[in-house]
């Protein structure tokens, strides 16, 4: 949906349909976030003192491509022993040095953290991607692969569920066991019944989608659109909440950026078959080497007029990624058909904007209306600006005399916080990190949509 806070902007909002597909980046909420999600629940068992035993069960740390010596980089104490694998870069960046260099020298805000998934995720250093040393893992290679073959397993592909059907009550509560699935708008539907229960896990985006197409919803807008309400909860599709990310472009004074590998092809090529055949190279990375997560200065005006909505000292306002050196193309702007780039990524992470996600019919075929309403929250906008500064602050020190030339297009001559503002409407885009469309609450709240056991809140109006 368009964007009045981003001059009535629209923009492409990425959704897969894949098996365990992801961007590799491998982060986990630092210790804050787990503990902010138990006291907003009101229930411990979010905590991470509970949560971190199943953490360490999800992944272990790996090898890089290069087998290159990561002491200093990584904490292999704060790793645990499941499938999913993490590894650092395979393949150094003419960055890695400069970035690290930067952190450990200048310090303060820019602070190096040898491992962001250590509980404290303020700071900068390495990047960790679920890559099995030079090949992506993900929830299918880790889990799904082994078992694909047991007989009491089917994997469905190419089909969507398009409606959850009630079949009863338990203690006064809609049960719904039965899942109606199709291939597309014209193939026939398909009715599944579960013995035990209906494990509901479609996304921020599928979630609130299915919800309102079974009659789970705000009870007049479902009725608006010809479906018969069964549940009425408010809060399905709302607290959409996502990371503004906006790319910041420099010239640079080299001639090893990757900008030669995306403009001729039979380099692409070559690169592509080197990984292939070797596992090495350029393409066992993800997008970025390094990166930094960064607060905003404890003195900063913001405060004077907003709460602050991190999770605590553990979490960040803000991120910078450290795109492998060279024009890395998000939004509309297209890749300079010569010269050669730096492309920061400059994010909010901790955004105070909510947008809502609803059906456009009936339809489950029909994309629904999504509406992240970025920058809807000032505080938003202003944090950008904060991370925009602190992004060009950061390529001052002394590790990048010599390497960056002048900031390019759009941002050229952007230096006051009103133009940078502006610059930010203009050209934002999101990091496709959606949550909260099916958010948590207490027990007995009158608000959300799960209680802390991931069932029905308590306290909504159920029509028969």
């Amino acid at each position: 949906m368009p964007q009045e806070n981003m001059f009535n902007r629209t923009f492409h909002y990425a959704r897969g349909h894949v098996l365990g597909g992801n961007l590799l980046t491998w982060n986990r909420g630092s210790n804050d976030v787990w503990d902010n999600w138990a006291n907003l629940t009101e229930d411990q068992g979010w905590s991470w003192a509970s949560i971190e035993k199943y953490y360490l069960r999800t992944s272990r740390l790996v090898a890089p491509a290069d087998h290159h010596n990561t002491s200093g980089q990584v904490n292999p104490a704060v790793h645990g022993n499941g499938p999913v694998q993490v590894s650092l870069a395979g393949f150094p960046s003419e960055l890695d040095a400069r970035v690290i260099n930067t952190s450990t020298q200048v310090g303060g805000r820019f602070r190096f953290n040898e491992d962001i998934n250590a509980g404290d995720s303020v700071g900068f250093g390495f990047l960790q991607a679920s890559i099995a040393t030079d090949r992506r893992s993900s929830a299918a290679t880790a889990y799904l692969k082994p078992v694909e073959t047991r007989s009491n397993l089917d994997i469905i592909i190419h089909t969507q569920a398009t409606r959850l059907i009630q079949t009863g009550y338990r203690k006064g509560t809609p049960e719904f066991k039965m899942v109606e699935i199709s291939n597309g708008p014209k193939s026939p539907r398909f009715l599944v019944r579960a013995k035990f229960e209906v494990i509901l896990a479609t996304g921020v985006v599928g979630t609130p989608q299915l919800l309102q197409l079974s009659g789970i919803g705000p009870k007049k807008a479902l009725h608006a659109l010809g479906i018969h309400s069964i549940v009425d909860l408010a809060d399905v599709g709302q607290r959409l909440a996502d990371h503004p990310l906006l790319p910041n472009y420099f010239t640079v004074h080299s001639n090893a950026t990757f900008d030669i590998v995306l403009r001729d092809q039979s380099v692409f090529g070559a690169l592509l078959e080197q990984w292939n055949t070797t596992g090495t190279g350029l393409f066992v990375n993800s997008p970025s080497n390094t990166l930094g997560f960064l607060r905003l200065p404890p003195d900063s005006t913001i405060f004077e007029n907003h709460t602050d909505p991190s999770s605590g000292p553990l979490s960040a306002h803000t991120e910078i990624l450290f795109v492998q050196d060279g024009f890395a193309q998000f939004g509309d702007i297209p890749q300079p058909p010569t010269g050669n780039f730096l492309t920061l990524l400059t994010a909010v992470v901790s955004p105070a904007s909510k947008g809502s996600i609803f059906i456009a019919s009936a339809d489950p075929f029909e994309k629904p209306l999504i509406n992240p309403a970025i920058y809807s929250d000032k505080f938003d906008l202003l944090a950008m600006v904060q991370v925009m500064k602190d992004s060009q602050e950061f390529i001052q020190s002394p590790a990048w005399t010599g390497f960056v030339s002048a900031t390019f297009g759009a941002l050229s001559g952007v230096t006051t916080d009103e133009a940078m503002m502006n610059h930010a409407r203009n050209f934002t885009v999101t990091v496709n990190h959606p949550v909260g469309t099916a958010s948590m609450s207490p027990k007995n709240a009158k608000w959300g949509v799960v209680d802390s056991d991931l069932l029905k809140s308590r306290n909504v109006t159920l029509n028969p």
